[in-house]
């Protein structure tokens, strides 16, 4: 086995190994105690994401399992952004579930689709990539219905199930055209078939291929016109369980987005360009202009979530260093102001929490005045107010499609932060102008402690990132 284990340099996924075993222990500690004696799953879940985390600084790096992946600093920058989000979001289900045990099924759940995450950012095979992509997907199925008594969670369970199903189909039939094509499934593959086709022209049959992967990754980014599934997701699933599929699913799909795409513009195959400026455009625009008329909160932040998904497809417009770089501390900040934001409404309302509506917040600063300010400050962050991290992350994004020519998208997207802007603005309005309404029910919520430190946590890395933006150099290194 040892062997084994240095031929295939399986160690290069050793953050992974650690999350799965993670898993599977949390799972074996709920089967074999007593409901009463339960360890917690989240302090166990946490503890192994933190060890995961800090073997990212030593694991080695390479081709892993004879080339079906391979872990760079791109990826390995990806994975540990993923892994920290997922630590703060383990610390909302105890708000959200309460002494339900479902929470050590929730717990594994999250980090088995971790585990998908990391196939999907390292893997160099594209039957390794759907492998990833459905341990990813398969886990979120399930954490979006947790609430079986809740009609809208059933509901969304199944919607997400049904399209992202249709989203997977569409993925294997576009692997098929492309074998068909190149004769291969390997991704390094790809670039040598090119190479050696100089006066290469894609066939329909690639062109079919590649589109159908496309359309399946910017399904679970949520872009125009594949968003369909974003709101009653959103709004239907748990909180917490939105905090993490508001950013884990968009790491995996842009990584392998920035895989398949590159290709283009690296072998003179131009044709990619004019569809991420359609596409960023059309989703950010459309994003923004659906929040607008939104009365519930969560829906709110869900079509938010469409428009900044078109912000980072901006980034695919950028070729080198800048636009990787560009890209992760979107996604890294992104996660930070979201986590936060779904905490807030976690400690507001943790059983009702899909149908509150932006009315039910009214005054809530004269009822709880610290939670309003950091719901607050997650809203400026999303905005992209300074001095938060927000505001760095689309300065950075912004001056390098600037610099690469590219600045009439760029007028685009900050025409469309000053449209997200009033919302936004609006839902901090209501919380500190208004006056409470008269059948509020706020004042009685729990204040859970986790949630409460995953909030304060929040709320201090959107605020440094903000001041200092360089200390993501820890995370991203690329």
């Amino acid at each position: 086995m040892n062997v084994w284990f240095q031929a295939s340099n399986a160690f290069v996924t050793l953050p992974e190994m650690i999350v799965a075993l993670t898993a599977i222990t949390i799972l074996l500690a709920a089967a074999f105690t007593k409901e009463s004696d339960s360890p917690r799953p989240e302090a166990l879940a946490i503890a192994g994401l933190v060890l995961a985390f800090l073997s990212t600084f030593y694991a080695p790096v390479g081709p892993g399992f004879f080339g079906q992946v391979f872990v760079d600093s791109l990826s390995r920058s990806a994975f540990s952004i993923v892994l920290l989000g997922a630590i703060l979001v383990m610390g909302i289900l105890p708000t959200q579930f309460g002494k339900d045990t479902i929470r050590c099924e929730a717990s594994a759940l999250i980090l088995f689709s971790l585990c998908g995450v990391g196939l999907m950012v390292s893997g160099q095979h594209l039957m390794t990539l759907f492998l990833g992509l459905e341990l990813l997907s398969i886990p979120l199925y399930i954490l979006a219905g947790l609430r079986t008594s809740d009609q809208k969670s059933r509901e969304s369970a199944l919607k997400y199930f049904i399209l992202g199903a249709f989203a997977s189909a569409l993925i294997l039939f576009g692997m098929a055209l492309l074998l068909a094509e190149t004769g291969s499934l390997s991704i390094a593959n790809f670039f040598d078939y090119f190479k050696a086709n100089s006066t290469f022209h894609p066939t329909q049959i690639f062109y079919a291929g590649w589109i159908l992967v496309s359309i399946g990754m910017l399904f679970k980014i949520g872009a125009v016109p594949f968003h369909m599934w974003v709101l009653d997701v959103y709004q239907g699933a748990p909180s917490s369980v939105t905090a993490f599929m508001t950013f884990a699913p968009k790491v995996a799909a842009f990584l392998v987005l920035l895989k398949i795409w590159p290709i283009g513009w690296e072998t003179g195959f131009t044709n990619s360009i004019p569809l991420v400026y359609f596409l960023s455009m059309l989703t950010m625009t459309a994003g923004n202009f659906m929040a607008l008329v939104q009365r519930n909160v969560k829906r709110m932040l869900a079509y938010s979530s469409i428009a900044h998904a078109g912000y980072m497809l901006m980034a695919f417009l950028v070729t080198g260093r800048e636009g990787r770089y560009a890209l992760l501390f979107y996604l890294g900040v992104y996660a930070l102001a979201n986590i936060g934001a779904f905490a807030a409404i976690t400690i507001v309302s943790p059983k009702k929490d899909p149908d509150l509506s932006i009315v039910s917040l009214s005054g809530l600063v004269k009822i709880h005045a610290p939670l309003a300010v950091a719901f607050s400050i997650c809203l400026f962050s999303l905005t992209g107010l300074p001095p938060f991290g927000g505001f760095m992350a689309k300065f950075f994004l912004l001056k390098a499609v600037i610099n690469s020519g590219n600045g009439a998208i760029a007028v685009v997207a900050i025409l469309n932060s000053l449209l997200a802007a009033y919302y936004y603005l609006r839902l901090v309005l209501v919380m500190t102008a208004k006056e409470p309404t008269a059948n509020s029910s706020m004042g009685q919520f729990p204040l859970g402690l986790g949630s409460r430190i995953v909030l304060a946590l929040a709320i201090l890395g959107v605020i440094v990132s903000g001041l200092t933006p360089d200390i993501f150099s820890l995370v991203i290194r690329l």
